[in-house]
């Protein structure tokens, strides 16, 4: 797994952060994201995961998942599910998530494919994440927006 934060994105509150992800190498399984309302950014370093933050992954076999991270654990909010929106493969994905008050909402390629109450965030830093052994992704584009 890997997780590395977004310089310049402490303390979001209401922010849309969206990214275009491909994977380039590695076996089938495995997903790519976004990290949202990361509570400690300076410890995402690529290697340290442990914190609190949700973590929204698209994956080359066609699925979404959404997670929070709770110190060492991973809490489920979303599992594996198929999604028709996700391209499979090596094809790029585009994946965006809204905060918005306590509105969280995720699309992948332009299309909703889950949402969420945030009753735990309410503030935080971006990021990017890998996660599945020997997983290789491309990240090509990274965007923050604070909207006004």
């Amino acid at each position: 797994f890997v997780a590395v934060g977004i310089p310049g994105t402490q303390n979001l509150r209401d922010s849309v952060v969206s990214g275009s992800f491909r994977k380039v190498g590695g076996p089938d399984g495995g997903g790519y994201g976004l990290i949202l309302r990361d509570q400690e950014p300076e410890s995402r370093d690529g290697l340290n995961q442990c914190g609190h933050y949700y973590v929204f992954e698209a994956g080359d076999r066609g699925q979404v998942g959404l997670w929070l991270r709770d110190g060492d654990r991973w809490i489920d909010l979303l599992t594996w599910t198929t999604s028709d929106a996700v391209r499979r493969g090596t094809a790029s994905n585009e994946l965006t998530v809204s905060a918005i008050g306590d509105h969280l909402s995720f699309l992948v390629n332009g299309v909703p494919v889950a949402s969420q109450t945030d009753t735990v965030l309410h503030s935080g830093a971006a990021g990017v994440f890998v996660g599945g052994d020997g997983n290789e992704v491309a990240l090509d584009r990274i965007a923050v927006r604070v909207p006004r």
